[in-house]
């Protein structure tokens, strides 16, 4: 009677047990997409299109790289405005010092401000963190796009600066 009352349990146990770990999973995958730049936005409003890149609709005149070396130097002789990329938990984190935080995902609520307070022709360098990482040329083109002819992008940005001993800024602005 107790193996039949037994096997009557097993297969509401097993129910149970894989619902638990179906929905860990599901509730793990919206964290680590929340995390990630560039993730999957379910609400509110789209993250803005980010036109093709310039040398891929064959303008030679879009931004281009920039060497750490020359950021650098430009750092140094504040010839530069740097622009950090990343999602607002990056940029808290810690920053090119100085570098003020131009969240691509939200370009349309801050670029009339910036336009209004930036020169056209200042040397805007824009960058993220990681060596796959989209963002900052990808701000570098919106600006460009936004007529900033003077900008560039730093692959790989964060993670080579400090690793070359650039300054640093940590926590909001």
């Amino acid at each position: 009677m107790s193996n039949r009352i037994n096997d009557q349990r097993l297969p509401k146990k097993m129910l149970n047990q894989t619902l638990f770990i179906v929905l860990a999973s599901v509730v793990l995958a919206l964290l680590v997409n929340s995390l990630r730049p560039g993730g999957i936005r379910f609400f509110g409003e789209p993250a803005p299109a980010v036109p093709d890149s310039p040398a891929a609709s064959g303008d030679p005149e879009g931004p281009d790289a920039i060497s750490l070396e020359a950021a650098l130097a430009a750092h140094r002789t504040g010839d530069a405005l740097f622009a950090d990329a990343r999602p607002q938990a990056g940029y808290e984190a810690g920053h090119i010092e100085g570098a003020l935080h131009l969240p691509i995902n939200r370009f349309e609520t801050w670029i009339d401000g910036f336009i209004e307070k930036h020169p056209s022709d200042i040397l805007i360098i824009a960058y993220c963190d990681g060596p796959h990482c989209p963002l900052g040329q990808a701000l570098a083109e919106q600006l460009y796009y936004a007529g900033y002819d003077n900008v560039r992008h730093l692959p790989n940005g964060w993670r080579r600066w400090r690793k070359a001993g650039g300054a640093d800024g940590y926590g909001p602005p």
